[in-house]
């Protein structure tokens, strides 16, 4: 997991920008982070955008990560959503090697540590 490091104010971004939000410094740098997120906010999907029942819900969620600003959006999974809640720490499950694309996509999902 990458943050981009501003070099004005130290700050880390995540997801990495171009420029830093707060002094508009360009970002070059990028820091490896710890694995280790926690759900700020979340919802489950029941139905989808069509109204149709989906056969397991999704869990969609706002995962942070200490010491960074920002954070991500992205599915919450390998858990029931009944024992989802804010505060639970997360890490992330990778696709497999030959499936990666260097992108958030390489991302399948957070699950529960």
């Amino acid at each position: 997991m990458l943050a981009g490091k501003c070099p004005v104010c130290g700050r880390l971004l995540m997801p990495p920008k171009a420029f830093c939000q707060h002094d508009f410094a360009e970002i070059k740098e990028l820091v490896e982070i710890a694995p280790v997120g926690v759900v700020r906010t979340y919802t489950v999907v029941y139905e989808d955008s069509y109204g149709n029942k989906l056969p397991k819900p999704v869990i969609i969620g706002f995962i942070e990560f200490p010491g960074v600003t920002g954070g991500l959006v992205h599915y919450i999974i390998n858990v029931e959503p009944g024992n989802v809640r804010v505060g639970l720490k997360v890490r992330p499950v990778f696709r497999p090697e030959n499936e990666r694309r260097g992108s958030m996509t390489d991302i399948a999902g957070f699950e529960p540590i």
